[in-house]
């Protein structure tokens, strides 16, 4: 009954009606007995009945007016403050995620800059274990047990250089040779060699878009990001399972701008890789890309495979989400900024031939203030037939150059010295000597805008640790190729 009452509040126009008819009826039955009696009170009576039939009959009107306004503005208060509750619970969710986002980020960062400089000290005591094994190489006969010795230590260097190369791309300190490609170009020539690695128990599928737009990319770094995420979802389906690798076109907004940080607003290619394999815990997905964390067995990764993809990422100025629950397998998905240029075609590499890399006393002024690679570094280029002056610091170069006058016809110089570094070193010997062959080495830039400054001055860049045969031949070409300057 009370509902009933409820309803007929919320239906003015009905109770009006209803009360209409009821007081015809009262009023009409109360005349009846009034006339019945004969009382001669029934005039006096009658007016008091309209009256008050008038009143009841006027109510519905005065509280559809009055009172109904506010029951309708409660109604909808509530319902906004329903609304504005459940608005502040998922921006309050927004903000936790944005805020987990950024310190993951932030923390990321500073592990990258720790990995760099000890990639930087570990990278020049590698450079000079390998330059002194490589000389003791060429002074060793080859049927002898101790060359076997010896490039068994030589292939230990390499392997030291692979852990600190994934180390300087993850901070983000690695010199990249960017051109523009295709993306799907890229993922079709992998799929090549794809099956052999990934193993016959795991089918992979490509849903490549069509007319993808180009990106700006160093082609030997993206093909590491693929290999390093299929190998990370192959490792994830220890049976079987399902690969599939997509590519899009993406135009990011201000929406999910706002909701990822990383992100920016523009025109992006997306590479997503997904796998049908165990999943990650949310805990896991927080750390995954940090370097030399591991849910494998001790023997199955060293940890930098994705810490690998993240800095990579990064240094193309682009971001990447995951998406993982445990036996929901994974996704991860890398944006990229969109090109629109014309991909270039691939170059050829050329093989490095290991004959005629001899000097014919040219003079070289090496500049390097580590001291087993000054050493090792000058013996070698002496026993090749080069004249090497040697400099520990900015200072002695200057001095040693301002004294021969400029007579050399190479400089070798590293580019962080404790006086100076290698970029502003060059400069002034270019501008006494314009057309002075240099080239410039260095276990990584300190800063990023090295590599934008080597680039623009068009200078040759030897990494450490580098192959002496490379070196040589490098110092070979590049004396070559100004042999038109005048000593």
């Amino acid at each position: 009954m009370k509902s009933f009452i409820s309803k007929l509040y919320d239906r003015p126009v009905l109770l009006f009606l209803i009360t209409l008819v009821l007081v015809f009826i009262i009023e009409g039955a109360i005349m009846y007995a009034l006339y019945q009696l004969n009382s001669f009170l029934a005039p006096e009576i009658e007016g008091l009945i309209d009256a008050l039939a008038l009143t009841i009959i006027l109510f519905p009107v005065f509280y559809f007016l009055a009172f109904r306004p506010l029951r309708i503005s409660h109604q909808e208060l509530s319902r906004k403050g329903e609304e504005l509750e459940q608005r502040v619970v998922e921006r309050t969710k927004e903000l936790n995620e944005a805020q987990e986002q950024l310190i993951r980020s932030e923390k990321l960062a500073t592990l990258g800059q720790l990995a760099g400089g000890i990639s930087h000290d570990f990278n020049n005591i590698l450079c000079a274990v390998r330059g002194f094994n490589e000389m003791a190489l060429m002074d060793t006969d080859k049927e002898s047990q101790s060359y076997e010795c010896l490039k068994s230590a030589i292939g230990a260097v390499d392997r030291g250089t692979i852990l600190t190369k994934q180390l300087l791309i993850f901070s983000r300190r690695h010199i990249m040779e960017t051109r523009v490609i295709d993306l799907n170009d890229t993922v079709r020539n992998m799929l090549k060699m794809l099956d052999r690695l990934i193993g016959e128990d795991i089918t992979i599928q490509t849903d490549l878009a069509p007319q993808l737009a180009t990106i700006k990319a160093d082609q030997g770094n993206i093909e590491q990001v693929i290999m390093n995420l299929l190998l990370n979802a192959r490792d994830a389906m220890p049976k079987s399972g399902k690969i599939t690798i997509k590519t899009e076109n993406i135009i990011i907004d201000e929406e999910y701008h706002r909701l990822n940080p990383e992100s920016r607003c523009g025109s992006f290619v997306c590479l997503s890789i997904a796998d049908t394999g165990i999943g990650m815990d949310k805990d896991t997905v927080a750390r995954v890309f940090e370097p030399f964390f591991t849910t494998k067995k001790e023997s199955k990764g060293t940890g930098l495979g994705l810490s690998v993809v993240y800095g990579i990422v990064k240094k193309h100025d682009g971001w990447i989400n995951v998406f993982s629950e445990p036996g929901q397998g994974a996704v991860f998905r890398i944006y990229l900024p969109a090109s629109g240029e014309k991909a270039e075609p691939k170059q050829d590499t050329k093989t490095i031939v290991l004959d005629d890399i001899k000097g014919n006393g040219e003079r070289i002024l090496l500049v390097e203030d580590n001291t087993a690679i000054k050493e090792m570094v000058s013996r070698a280029l002496t026993k090749i037939g080069y004249n090497v002056s040697l400099a520990s610091t900015g200072k002695e170069a200057r001095e040693i150059f301002a004294g021969e006058k400029g007579g050399f016809h190479l400089v070798l110089s590293d580019i962080l010295l404790p006086d100076a570094n290698g970029i502003e070193l060059a400069d002034e010997f270019l501008k006494q000597k314009p057309g002075l062959p240099i080239i410039l080495s260095s276990g990584f830039p300190d800063k990023s805008e090295y590599s934008d400054e080597i680039q623009k001055r068009n200078l040759p860049f030897v990494p450490k640790p580098y192959q002496l045969s490379k070196l040589f031949k490098t110092i070979k070409e590049v004396i070559a190729s100004r042999n038109s300057a005048r000593y």
